[in-house]
């Protein structure tokens, strides 16, 4: 699907350009942040109100560490509050959406972009380029549509797992407590991964 296709071309145009470029830039590009959880540690969930992203946020990061760092953009997971098996992700998969569009209109410093080409030019204007990534295929429960919402909502990344096996794929299994689950069911992609990634 288009989420993987435009991730991919990220990386290669931005490669692209330092090969072939006499000084290429030397923003970096961070493919995965977890900047979210400074809106989820307290409550409101989601709440921009004592939290902005341009001072120093509890967490991870911010745009001044960010700044500071030598960075020019960022893939932003974005996440469902799941944690009971079988319940569905989309409903707070899209407040994250909504947070995340929140978080960018409230910040002129950022640029929501969809293209490495829109991440160049916003890297090149000063500005921090951002997306959407979501960490864990299982959050699209199991439907190819909520895919393609993914994508029209403007997420450029998607993991097929996170750790543990989903209906996507098998997972690495590596954490704490992973090895008294099942064996891999699938043997790598599923038929539905193998739709996800066509």
């Amino acid at each position: 699907m288009a989420v993987f296709g435009t991730w991919f071309a990220f990386c290669g145009a931005f490669a692209e350009d330092a090969a072939h470029s006499p000084s290429p830039p030397l923003a970096i590009f961070d493919g995965h942040n977890d900047v979210v959880g400074a809106y989820l540690d307290a409550e409101p969930l989601w709440s921009l109100e004592g939290r902005d992203i341009t001072t120093k946020l509890e967490g991870q990061s911010d745009l001044p560490r960010w700044r500071e760092g030598g960075f020019g953009g960022s893939m932003i997971t974005v996440t469902s509050l799941v944690e009971a098996p079988g319940e569905a992700h989309t409903p707070t998969l899209r407040q994250s959406y909504d947070w995340f569009d929140a978080v960018v209109a409230a910040t002129p410093a950022l640029a929501r972009v969809g293209t490495a080409a829109e991440a160049r030019a916003a890297i090149a204007k000063g500005r921090f380029a951002v997306a959407m990534a979501i960490e864990g295929g299982d959050q699209i429960d199991g439907s190819l549509e909520r895919l393609d919402e993914a994508y029209a909502r403007g997420v450029r990344m998607m993991t097929i797992v996170y750790d543990h096996h989903n209906d996507i794929g098998d997972g690495a299994m590596a954490f704490v407590g992973s090895a008294a689950v099942a064996a891999a069911p699938h043997g790598g992609l599923s038929a539905f991964g193998r739709a996800v990634v066509a």
